[in-house]
C-alpha cells in the first residue's frame, strides 16, 4: 500500500512539473506572437505615422505599453532604417519619437543609473535620431565590462560625429568586443571625412615614433610608457594602422598621401605596406610611382601584386599588373612569404583578392560577426 502511495506522489509531481513547462512555453509562445504583431503594426503604420496621420499615431501610441515595448520598438527602428538616417527622415522620426514620449523616456533611462547597456542603447537610439547629447558622458560606458554596451556606445559617438573619439572608440571596440577589423573599419567610417585630419594626425605620429624608433618590438607588445593608447598609436599596433590607412583610403583623402608616403618609407610590417600600396592607388598619388616601382621586386609576392595595382591605377596603363606577379605554379604550399591574411586569396584576373579592404571599395566595410582569433595582431589584407 505505501508503495501504490509513493508512486501516485510521483506521478503527480511529474504531472505538475509538466504542467508548469507548459503554461512557460506556452507564456513564451505568446510573447513571441504578440511581438511579431506589434512588428507588423510598426512597418504598416510608421510610414503614414511619419506623414503626420493622427489614426497611424495614436495605433503606434498604443502599441507602446510597456519598457519592453520600447525597447522592441528601439531595435525596430534600426532595423528598419539602417545604420545611418537621411536628414529628413531624421527630422520627421525626430519629431514623431518626441511626440510618442519615446524621446524623454530615452534621456530619462540614458541618465539613470542603471545598467550599462540599457544606458548605451539609449544613446545609441538618441544619437541616431540626432538628439543633443553629451560625448563625454557616452565616451564613458566604453569603458563597460558589457561588450555589447561598448558597442552601442561605439555606435551612438560615431553617430555623434566628433572625430576626437576615433581613437578611444577604436581601442574600446577592438580590444573589449569581439569585432574584426573588417567590422570595426565599417562602424568608424560612420564618423564620416570630418575624422580624416584626426586620422592623418595619428599616422602622423606613428611616422614620427617609427622613425625615432626603427628598431621595433615584436609587433603586438605592449606600448611604450611614453604613449597614452587612446592618444596614440604605437608603432608596433599593425590592427590601427590598418583601419587608418584603410580609412583615408575609402574617403579618398588626398591631403594624406604626403604622410602615407613617409609611413611606407619607414614601416618595418610588411601588413601595413600592403595596405598603404594599396592606399596610395587608390588616391592615384603620381608622387608615389618613385617609392612603389621598387616593390615591383619585393621578396612578398602580395606586395609585388599589389605594387603593380597600384601603380597601374596611377599610370592607367596595364603593363604594369604583368609586371611582377608570380606564376601560379609558384603559388604553392611552399611560398612561405605569404601574408596570413591574404594566404591563398587570388582573384581569377591575377589580383589580390583582399577581404575588407577598403582601400579599393566603393563602399565600406560593414558586419563583425566574422570569427576572429584572441591574438590581437591580426590583420586583414
Amino acid at each position: 500500500m505505501t508503495e501504490v502511495l509513493f508512486i501516485f506522489i510521483a506521478l503527480e509531481e511529474v504531472t505538475l512539473v509538466g504542467l508548469f513547462v507548459a503554461l512557460v512555453c506556452q507564456a513564451l509562445w505568446g510573447a513571441g506572437r504578440r511581438r511579431e504583431r506589434q512588428i507588423r503594426l510598426w512597418t504598416k503604420t510608421l510610414g503614414p505615422a511619419l506623414a503626420g496621420r493622427r489614426h497611424a499615431r495614436s495605433r503606434v501610441r498604443r502599441s507602446l505599453k510597456s519598457e519592453e515595448d520600447i525597447v522592441a520598438f528601439q531595435r525596430f527602428l534600426h532595423d528598419h532604417f539602417g545604420p545611418s538616417l537621411s536628414e529628413h527622415s531624421a527630422s520627421s522620426l525626430r519629431q514623431l519619437m518626441r511626440a510618442l514620449g519615446v524621446t524623454s523616456w530615452l534621456h530619462a533611462r540614458f541618465r539613470k543609473a542603471g545598467k550599462d547597456l540599457d544606458r548605451a542603447s539609449a544613446a545609441r537610439t538618441l544619437a541616431y535620431l540626432g538628439e543633443p547629447l553629451n560625448p563625454a558622458e557616452v565616451a564613458e560606458l566604453l569603458s563597460s565590462k558589457d561588450p555589447a554596451a561598448v558597442l552601442a556606445a561605439a555606435h551612438a559617438l560615431t553617430s555623434l560625429g566628433n572625430p576626437s573619439y576615433f581613437l578611444p572608440v577604436f581601442r574600446a571596440i577592438y580590444d573589449r568586443t569581439p569585432i574584426t577589423l573588417h567590422g570595426a573599419a565599417g562602424l568608424l567610417s560612420r564618423f564620416g571625412p570630418a575624422a580624416c585630419p584626426t586620422i592623418t594626425r595619428l599616422v602622423s605620429e606613428v611616422v614620427k615614433h617609427t622613425v625615432t624608433a626603427p628598431n621595433p618590438k615584436f609587433p603586438g607588445d605592449a606600448l611604450p610608457d611614453a604613449l597614452d593608447h587612446t592618444k596614440a598609436v604605437d608603432p608596433n599596433d599593425v590592427a590601427a594602422q590598418v583601419v587608418m590607412i584603410d580609412l583615408l583610403a575609402f574617403f579618398r583623402y588626398a591631403p594624406a598621401a604626403p604622410i602615407l608616403r613617409e609611413l611606407l618609407r619607414v614601416s618595418p610590417h610588411e601588413e601595413v605596406v600592403i595596405h598603404l600600396v594599396k592606399a596610395l592607388g587608390a588616391l592615384k598619388d603620381s608622387e608615389a610611382i618613385p617609392l612603389l616601382e621598387p616593390l615591383l621586386k619585393h621578396d612578398n609576392w602580395v606586395i609585388r601584386a599589389q605594387a603593380a595595382k597600384a601603380l597601374a591605377a596611377i599610370t592607367s596603363s596595364k603593363a604594369a599588373c604583368t609586371t611582377a606577379l608570380v606564376p601560379a605554379a609558384q603559388l604553392g604550399a611552399g611560398d612561405t612569404k605569404r601574408s596570413p591574411a591574404t594566404d591563398g586569396a587570388v582573384a581569377t584576373d591575377g589580383a589580390v583578392a583582399t577581404d575588407g579592404a577598403l582601400a579599393t571599395e566603393s563602399t565600406p566595410a560593414t558586419g563583425g560577426a566574422q570569427h576572429r582569433d584572441a591574438d590581437l595582431r591580426r590583420v586583414p589584407a
